[in-house]
């Protein structure tokens, strides 16, 4: 919920360092206790449990001041639009990159366009790459997306024969697993040339 990767580790070098105390248990919101420090007067703060913790009326309440697990999710979120904006970026021509108008456009893309524009972005490259291309006729950044540039069919087409020749390939390896579950072992096999001779 925190949005941070591997956070059990986090946990355990805070518990080595002596920082928290926590007990794990699987399926289980785990209590974190903040272990008592020594404070800049030298007096000895009391322990705080993450989850029981109540501040005086005139104490700011410094538990709002950490984003909830509502809060981390979001800016997740927000971050993952991020990087895919810059995905995009990457991959787009410099020269025509026009970042806050084409940021605006990027965000009032779908999800699913999101993805289809970085799909696409390889095909339409290979035809702006191309030495008899004049890349004076490549659209500023922002354009290619509010005109839904990347939905043309000659560019479209390369990705989508690329799905699926990669769903087939899903779907015969599945396949073949399931025929390989329910093949003779190899002692049956045995057993039905066995029968085979025999007669």
């Amino acid at each position: 919920m925190s949005g941070v990767k591997a956070i059990s580790r986090c946990f355990k070098i805070l518990k080595d360092k002596g920082f928290i105390e926590y007990e794990y248990e699987s399926g289980k919101s785990n209590v974190i206790t903040i272990k008592p420090m020594q404070s800049v007067t030298g007096l000895q703060n009391k322990a705080m449990k993450s989850v029981n913790r109540t501040d005086k009326l005139n104490e700011p309440n410094r538990i709002n001041e950490f984003n909830g697990s509502r809060g981390s999710k979001e800016n997740y979120k927000e971050n993952l639009k991020k990087d895919l904006f810059l995905e995009f970026k990457k991959k787009y021509p410099a020269e025509k990159f026009d970042d806050d108008a084409a940021f605006d456009a990027w965000q009032s893309l779908t999800d699913a366009d999101k993805q289809l524009v970085l799909g696409v972005m390889e095909y339409q490259n290979n035809q702006w790459d191309n030495p008899n291309f004049d890349r004076t006729f490549i659209y500023l950044a922002s354009n290619y997306l509010l005109k839904k540039l990347y939905l043309k069919k000659n560019v479209k087409k390369h990705y989508d024969d690329k799905l699926g020749r990669n769903k087939e390939a899903v779907e015969r390896r599945e396949y073949l697993k399931e025929a390989d579950k329910h093949s003779a072992s190899d002692d049956e096999k045995k057993e039905i040339l066995s029968n085979w001779k025999n007669q």
